[in-house]
Order: C-alpha cells, then sequence, then structure tokens
C-alpha cells in the first residue's frame, strides 16, 4: 500500500509506546540468513527501554529484505509484538 496507509497503524503504536514511557529499543539478538541471492531473512528480538533504561517488554521480529532497483527494502514482516504491547498496554491502565 502506498504509506499513507499505514500512517493509524504507526501512530496508535508511537501512542502506546508513549502510555509505556518507551523510549529506545535495542537489538538483543541478530540471525541473518541469506535465502538467495538478492533475498535474505533477518529475525531481531527487540529490547524495549525506557528513558532510565527500564525494561518494558522484548518481543522478535522476522523480516524478509529483498534487493530491489530503488535498493534494499522489506518485504515482508511478522512479529510477536501484538500481544504483549496490548498486554503491557493493559497493565498500564491505557485499555
Amino acid at each position: 500500500p502506498v504509506a499513507e496507509a499505514w500512517i493509524p497503524q504507526v501512530e496508535r503504536i508511537v501512542g502506546a509506546y508513549r502510555l509505556l514511557g518507551v523510549a529506545g529499543a535495542t537489538v538483543a539478538r541478530l540471525d541473518i540468513d541469506e535465502v538467495t541471492p538478492g533475498i535474505a531473512h533477518a529475525t531481531v528480538t527487540w529490547s524495549l527501554h525506557t528513558a532510565s533504561g527500564d525494561p518494558v517488554y522484548d518481543f522478535t521480529a522476522s523480516y524478509t529484505l529483498a534487493d530491489l532497483p530503488e535498493g534494499t527494502r522489506i518485504v515482508v514482516i511478522a512479529h510477536d509484538e501484538t500481544p504483549k504491547l496490548l498486554a503491557a498496554v493493559a497493565r498500564a491502565g491505557g485499555v
């Protein structure tokens, strides 16, 4: 879809991050495998944290990357963040 189609989803995630005090993320683990020349699969475990460094939660995301004429692009994303985000928001009293 066009970039504008992602705006509501991004705004919801950013709003939830604000509620939870998320100030940053670090890569806790990164695994990259070449599938074919020009296609790779990356699995990233992200650790979200507050400004004071307190952990918020970790989640894992799987990215399929492809070398396209306009450059390397993420063409598929799968992740386990949604239930973790919803649970954290509920604990924070946001839902």
